[in-house]
């Protein structure tokens, strides 16, 4: 699955120029957002009996999220020009520094979903192979798989719906950027 889903990211990142020299990167950003939601529910409510509908519904949804991840970082840059141009003060290395603290703080996904496994009555089970995983005969309850189907399909979705309010107060365009660098020279 990991495979199938990054292909479409790594033809995303060979044509995301291209693809930006049509369509502001925000507008691509925040529509990815959307679509990623969209696809995520249909994951969500129509992948979890059929194999082939789940793996077409992951490797559709991993298109919108190849231009997320793709953009994600390109926002910090704007800013940076946003706020020089408006106070005049070049502020780049705590945007960042910001920058940097935040994708550490994306790291506290793990053991958030792990914790909302917990809530579902998830067995931990520790082996160090299949065969010894077989062994074990541990079962999990259908509450604790409908759990791992919950956190691993709807929360990312909840996360990026959750998201999208603040993206939506973001009104900085490739266009303002470009006067703000002609209007603001560098000291």
């Amino acid at each position: 699955m990991l495979v199938m889903s990054a292909l479409p990211m790594v033809v995303i990142s060979l044509l995301i120029q291209k693809i930006l020299n049509k369509i502001d990167k925000f507008k691509l950003f925040y529509w990815s957002n959307v679509l990623f939601v969209l696809f995520g529910l249909a994951v969500w409510l129509g992948g979890y009996q059929k194999v082939w509908l789940y793996v077409t519904l992951v490797v559709l949804r991993s298109i919108p999220q190849g231009f997320m991840f793709t953009l994600n970082l390109t926002f910090t840059p704007d800013i940076v020009e946003y706020g020089r141009f408006k106070t005049g003060v070049d502020a780049r290395g705590v945007a960042f520094a910001f920058q940097s603290f935040a994708a550490k703080l994306t790291s506290l996904a793990q053991p958030l979903g792990l914790f909302i496994l917990g809530l579902f009555g998830w067995i931990t089970i520790k082996a160090n192979s299949f065969a010894a995983l077989k062994a074990l005969h541990i079962t999990q309850t259908p509450q604790a798989l409908q759990g791992l189907w919950f956190t691993a399909t709807l929360i990312p979705v909840i996360g990026v719906l959750l998201a999208l309010i603040p993206y939506s107060f973001y009104k900085l365009n490739d266009h303002d950027v470009q006067i703000m660098l002609v209007l603001t020279p560098m000291k």
